[in-house]
Protein backbone atom coordinates (compact mmCIF):
# COMPACT_ATOMS: atom_id res chain seq x y z
CA UNK A 1 0.00 0.00 0.00
CA UNK A 2 1.20 3.63 -1.13
CA UNK A 3 2.08 6.04 1.54
CA UNK A 4 -1.12 8.07 0.02
CA UNK A 5 -3.34 5.35 0.31
CA UNK A 6 -2.00 4.52 4.21
CA UNK A 7 -3.05 7.89 5.12
CA UNK A 8 -6.19 7.74 3.86
CA UNK A 9 -6.71 4.50 5.23
CA UNK A 10 -6.00 5.99 8.81
CA UNK A 11 -7.76 9.27 7.72
CA UNK A 12 -11.21 6.93 7.13
CA UNK A 13 -10.99 5.82 10.97
CA UNK A 14 -13.00 8.98 11.79
CA UNK A 15 -16.36 9.22 13.09
CA UNK A 16 -18.32 12.18 13.12
CA UNK A 17 -20.04 10.60 16.57
CA UNK A 18 -16.42 10.57 17.80
CA UNK A 19 -15.99 12.12 21.21
CA UNK A 20 -13.48 14.41 22.24
CA UNK A 21 -10.91 11.79 23.48
CA UNK A 22 -11.39 9.23 20.68
CA UNK A 23 -11.27 11.82 18.37
CA UNK A 24 -8.25 13.53 19.38
CA UNK A 25 -6.90 9.92 19.40
CA UNK A 26 -7.65 9.12 16.01
CA UNK A 27 -5.96 12.41 15.26
CA UNK A 28 -2.96 11.21 16.72
CA UNK A 29 -2.92 7.88 14.90
CA UNK A 30 -3.12 9.77 11.60
CA UNK A 31 -0.43 12.59 12.70
CA UNK A 32 1.91 9.48 13.54
CA UNK A 33 1.44 8.30 9.91
CA UNK A 34 1.81 11.49 7.83
CA UNK A 35 4.99 12.13 9.92
CA UNK A 36 6.24 9.45 8.87
CA UNK A 37 5.45 9.02 5.46
CA UNK A 38 6.37 12.81 4.63
CA UNK A 39 10.09 14.02 6.09
CA UNK A 40 9.81 17.08 3.56
CA UNK A 41 7.81 20.06 2.83
CA UNK A 42 7.40 18.46 -0.94
CA UNK A 43 6.24 14.85 0.51
CA UNK A 44 3.67 16.88 2.73
CA UNK A 45 2.24 19.05 -0.41
CA UNK A 46 1.91 15.83 -2.46
CA UNK A 47 -0.17 13.85 0.18
CA UNK A 48 -2.55 17.48 0.38
CA UNK A 49 -2.80 17.46 -3.77
CA UNK A 50 -3.22 13.44 -3.72
CA UNK A 51 -6.05 13.76 -0.68
CA UNK A 52 -7.46 16.53 -2.42
CA UNK A 53 -7.84 14.44 -5.48
CA UNK A 54 -9.05 11.75 -4.10
CA UNK A 55 -11.54 14.14 -2.49
CA UNK A 56 -13.28 15.40 -5.12
CA UNK A 57 -14.17 11.31 -6.32
CA UNK A 58 -14.84 9.93 -2.65
CA UNK A 59 -17.66 11.24 -0.32
CA UNK A 60 -16.85 9.26 2.34
CA UNK A 61 -13.63 10.31 1.89
CA UNK A 62 -14.36 13.81 1.08
CA UNK A 63 -16.14 14.10 4.69
CA UNK A 64 -13.23 12.43 7.04
CA UNK A 65 -10.90 14.63 5.42
CA UNK A 66 -13.08 17.89 6.02
CA UNK A 67 -13.82 16.31 9.37
CA UNK A 68 -10.17 16.59 10.08
CA UNK A 69 -9.27 19.32 8.48
CA UNK A 70 -11.78 21.78 10.06
CA UNK A 71 -10.96 20.49 13.30
CA UNK A 72 -9.67 23.25 15.63
CA UNK A 73 -6.19 21.52 16.31
CA UNK A 74 -5.44 21.75 12.11
CA UNK A 75 -5.26 25.76 12.42
CA UNK A 76 -2.27 25.66 13.44
CA UNK A 77 -0.80 22.40 13.03
CA UNK A 78 1.92 21.51 10.64
CA UNK A 79 3.73 18.54 9.43
CA UNK A 80 7.13 19.22 8.44
CA UNK A 81 6.79 22.26 8.25
CA UNK A 82 3.60 22.97 6.45
CA UNK A 83 0.51 24.42 7.16
CA UNK A 84 -1.82 21.32 6.60
CA UNK A 85 -5.00 22.97 6.45
CA UNK A 86 -3.20 26.00 4.39
CA UNK A 87 -1.87 23.59 1.76
CA UNK A 88 -5.52 22.11 1.82
CA UNK A 89 -7.08 25.61 1.23
CA UNK A 90 -4.92 26.54 -2.29
CA UNK A 91 -5.68 23.31 -3.56
CA UNK A 92 -9.67 24.28 -3.00
CA UNK A 93 -8.71 27.76 -4.65
CA UNK A 94 -7.15 26.54 -7.32
CA UNK A 95 -9.90 24.27 -8.49
CA UNK A 96 -11.88 27.37 -7.82
CA UNK A 97 -10.38 29.26 -10.04
CA UNK A 98 -10.67 26.48 -13.12
CA UNK A 99 -14.61 26.20 -12.51
CA UNK A 100 -14.60 29.75 -12.41
CA UNK A 101 -12.22 30.44 -15.49
CA UNK A 102 -14.41 27.30 -17.65
CA UNK A 103 -18.07 29.31 -16.44
CA UNK A 104 -19.77 25.83 -15.76
CA UNK A 105 -20.48 22.90 -13.38
CA UNK A 106 -20.98 19.88 -15.63
CA UNK A 107 -19.27 16.92 -13.99
CA UNK A 108 -19.61 14.92 -10.31
CA UNK A 109 -15.74 16.61 -9.69
CA UNK A 110 -17.02 19.94 -9.55
CA UNK A 111 -19.82 19.33 -7.74
CA UNK A 112 -18.12 17.86 -5.12
CA UNK A 113 -15.48 20.87 -5.27
CA UNK A 114 -18.25 22.77 -4.41
CA UNK A 115 -19.67 20.56 -1.27
CA UNK A 116 -16.42 20.58 0.12
CA UNK A 117 -15.79 24.53 -0.07
CA UNK A 118 -19.23 24.81 1.44
CA UNK A 119 -18.79 22.33 3.69
CA UNK A 120 -15.19 24.30 4.51
CA UNK A 121 -16.67 27.42 5.06
CA UNK A 122 -18.99 26.55 7.02
CA UNK A 123 -17.22 24.69 9.58
CA UNK A 124 -13.87 25.96 9.64
CA UNK A 125 -12.78 28.43 12.00
CA UNK A 126 -10.11 30.60 13.03
CA UNK A 127 -8.24 30.24 16.25
CA UNK A 128 -10.32 33.21 17.44
CA UNK A 129 -13.69 31.38 16.56
CA UNK A 130 -14.58 33.81 13.40
CA UNK A 131 -15.69 32.46 9.88
CA UNK A 132 -13.60 32.56 6.92
CA UNK A 133 -14.99 35.01 5.14
CA UNK A 134 -12.54 34.88 2.85
CA UNK A 135 -14.25 31.81 1.12
CA UNK A 136 -17.45 33.15 0.95
CA UNK A 137 -16.74 34.80 -2.33
CA UNK A 138 -15.46 32.10 -3.94
CA UNK A 139 -18.52 30.38 -2.60
CA UNK A 140 -21.14 32.56 -3.99
CA UNK A 141 -19.80 32.71 -7.16
CA UNK A 142 -19.69 28.97 -7.45
CA UNK A 143 -23.66 28.94 -6.05
CA UNK A 144 -24.15 31.43 -9.03
CA UNK A 145 -22.83 29.42 -11.78
CA UNK A 146 -24.81 26.27 -10.33
CA UNK A 147 -27.96 28.62 -10.71
CA UNK A 148 -27.22 29.59 -14.29
CA UNK A 149 -26.81 25.73 -15.64
CA UNK A 150 -30.65 25.01 -14.54
CA UNK A 151 -29.14 21.35 -14.14
CA UNK A 152 -31.38 19.22 -11.25
CA UNK A 153 -27.86 18.05 -10.13
CA UNK A 154 -26.96 21.71 -10.00
CA UNK A 155 -29.88 23.17 -8.64
CA UNK A 156 -30.00 20.21 -5.68
CA UNK A 157 -26.77 21.25 -4.62
CA UNK A 158 -27.62 25.31 -5.09
CA UNK A 159 -30.38 24.77 -2.89
CA UNK A 160 -28.61 22.37 -0.02
CA UNK A 161 -25.90 24.97 -0.14
CA UNK A 162 -28.04 28.12 0.48
CA UNK A 163 -29.77 26.03 3.58
CA UNK A 164 -26.39 25.22 4.96
CA UNK A 165 -24.45 28.94 4.27
CA UNK A 166 -26.89 31.11 3.68
CA UNK A 167 -27.26 33.29 6.97
CA UNK A 168 -23.62 34.10 6.55
CA UNK A 169 -23.23 34.34 2.37
CA UNK A 170 -26.48 36.77 3.46
CA UNK A 171 -24.00 39.06 5.94
CA UNK A 172 -20.54 38.47 4.33
CA UNK A 173 -21.55 39.04 0.71
CA UNK A 174 -25.02 41.25 0.57
CA UNK A 175 -24.85 42.38 -2.68
CA UNK A 176 -24.05 39.42 -4.49
CA UNK A 177 -26.93 37.24 -2.27
CA UNK A 178 -29.43 40.11 -3.20
CA UNK A 179 -28.25 39.35 -7.07
CA UNK A 180 -28.68 35.29 -6.64
CA UNK A 181 -32.32 35.23 -4.51
CA UNK A 182 -33.13 37.50 -7.63
CA UNK A 183 -32.21 35.09 -10.50
CA UNK A 184 -33.56 32.18 -8.33
CA UNK A 185 -36.98 34.02 -9.03
CA UNK A 186 -35.91 34.83 -12.34
CA UNK A 187 -35.29 31.03 -13.07
CA UNK A 188 -38.62 29.60 -11.28
CA UNK A 189 -40.67 32.14 -14.20
CA UNK A 190 -38.57 30.67 -17.12
CA UNK A 191 -37.69 26.91 -16.68
CA UNK A 192 -39.98 24.19 -17.09
CA UNK A 193 -38.61 21.38 -15.37
CA UNK A 194 -40.93 20.76 -12.02
CA UNK A 195 -38.14 18.77 -10.14
CA UNK A 196 -36.09 22.43 -10.60
CA UNK A 197 -38.79 24.74 -10.05
CA UNK A 198 -39.46 22.75 -6.85
CA UNK A 199 -36.11 23.39 -5.76
CA UNK A 200 -35.87 26.74 -6.52
CA UNK A 201 -39.23 27.28 -4.62
CA UNK A 202 -37.57 25.73 -1.50
CA UNK A 203 -34.92 27.99 -2.04
CA UNK A 204 -37.23 30.90 -1.99
CA UNK A 205 -39.08 29.65 1.14
CA UNK A 206 -36.09 29.00 3.26
CA UNK A 207 -34.30 32.31 2.29
CA UNK A 208 -37.90 34.06 3.87
CA UNK A 209 -37.51 32.02 7.29
CA UNK A 210 -33.55 33.21 7.50
CA UNK A 211 -32.60 29.70 6.87
CA UNK A 212 -33.63 28.42 10.12
CA UNK A 213 -35.67 25.28 10.93
CA UNK A 214 -38.41 24.66 8.59
CA UNK A 215 -41.84 25.10 10.31
CA UNK A 216 -43.56 21.42 10.04
CA UNK A 217 -46.02 21.26 7.76
CA UNK A 218 -43.23 22.83 5.05
CA UNK A 219 -40.92 19.99 5.82
CA UNK A 220 -43.43 17.70 5.30
CA UNK A 221 -45.22 19.49 1.98
CA UNK A 222 -41.62 19.51 -0.27
CA UNK A 223 -40.86 15.80 1.01
CA UNK A 224 -44.21 14.72 -0.49
CA UNK A 225 -43.95 16.85 -3.35
CA UNK A 226 -39.95 16.29 -4.21
CA UNK A 227 -39.71 12.22 -2.80
CA UNK A 228 -36.49 12.79 -2.73
CA UNK A 229 -34.13 11.29 0.05
CA UNK A 230 -31.65 14.11 -0.88
CA UNK A 231 -34.02 16.84 0.62
CA UNK A 232 -33.95 14.70 3.71
CA UNK A 233 -30.30 14.62 3.59
CA UNK A 234 -30.59 18.70 2.89
CA UNK A 235 -32.83 19.03 5.81
CA UNK A 236 -31.17 16.63 8.09
CA UNK A 237 -27.57 18.73 7.75
CA UNK A 238 -28.95 21.75 8.54
CA UNK A 239 -31.22 20.82 11.51
CA UNK A 240 -27.95 20.19 13.25
CA UNK A 241 -25.85 22.76 11.29
CA UNK A 242 -28.70 25.20 13.37
CA UNK A 243 -28.56 23.48 16.41
CA UNK A 244 -24.67 23.86 16.92
CA UNK A 245 -24.97 27.28 15.89
CA UNK A 246 -27.36 27.70 18.84
CA UNK A 247 -24.87 25.74 21.24
CA UNK A 248 -21.99 28.20 19.59
CA UNK A 249 -23.66 31.40 20.09
CA UNK A 250 -24.73 30.01 23.84
CA UNK A 251 -21.48 29.21 25.04
CA UNK A 252 -20.03 32.61 23.34
CA UNK A 253 -23.19 34.46 25.74
CA UNK A 254 -24.37 35.82 22.24
CA UNK A 255 -27.53 34.70 22.51
CA UNK A 256 -29.40 34.29 26.27
CA UNK A 257 -33.12 33.66 24.83
CA UNK A 258 -34.61 30.95 23.77
CA UNK A 259 -34.03 30.19 20.02
CA UNK A 260 -37.49 30.44 18.43
CA UNK A 261 -37.99 29.16 14.98
CA UNK A 262 -38.73 31.87 12.98
CA UNK A 263 -41.27 31.97 10.99
CA UNK A 264 -41.89 33.83 7.67
CA UNK A 265 -46.00 35.52 7.76
CA UNK A 266 -46.40 35.23 4.13
CA UNK A 267 -49.56 33.81 2.19
CA UNK A 268 -47.49 30.61 1.73
CA UNK A 269 -47.79 29.82 4.99
CA UNK A 270 -50.89 30.49 5.59
CA UNK A 271 -52.48 28.65 3.45
CA UNK A 272 -49.67 25.23 3.40
CA UNK A 273 -52.05 23.25 5.18
CA UNK A 274 -55.68 24.19 3.60
CA UNK A 275 -54.75 24.59 0.41
CA UNK A 276 -51.37 23.45 -1.62
CA UNK A 277 -52.39 24.49 -4.85
CA UNK A 278 -53.50 28.19 -4.37
CA UNK A 279 -50.53 29.05 -2.36
CA UNK A 280 -48.24 28.42 -4.82
CA UNK A 281 -50.10 29.99 -7.51
CA UNK A 282 -50.31 33.30 -5.11
CA UNK A 283 -46.52 32.56 -4.54
CA UNK A 284 -45.49 32.48 -8.31
CA UNK A 285 -47.85 35.38 -8.89
CA UNK A 286 -46.53 37.68 -6.07
CA UNK A 287 -42.82 36.58 -7.80
CA UNK A 288 -43.90 38.13 -11.25
CA UNK A 289 -45.28 40.84 -9.65
CA UNK A 290 -42.01 41.66 -7.71
CA UNK A 291 -39.84 40.84 -10.59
Amino acid sequence: MSANLELQARINFLDINDDGIRFNQKIRFILEKWTANCPTKEDVRKSVKSLYKYSLKDAVLSAKVLLLLTSIKFVTLKVAGENVRSLFLRRMHKKFDSTKKSGFVTDDGSRMSVRILGFFYNKARTASGDVLVFLSGPLITLLSLLLKSKDVKNVKLFASQMFLNGVSLKENQREKFKQIIFDVRTNLLTTEDECVKNWLMFSLEVSNIGYSVLPSDMQLYYQSIMNDEEFGNVYKLTLENHQQRTIFKALNGKENKKVRTQVDENIFHKDIKRNIPSALTRRLEAIRRNK
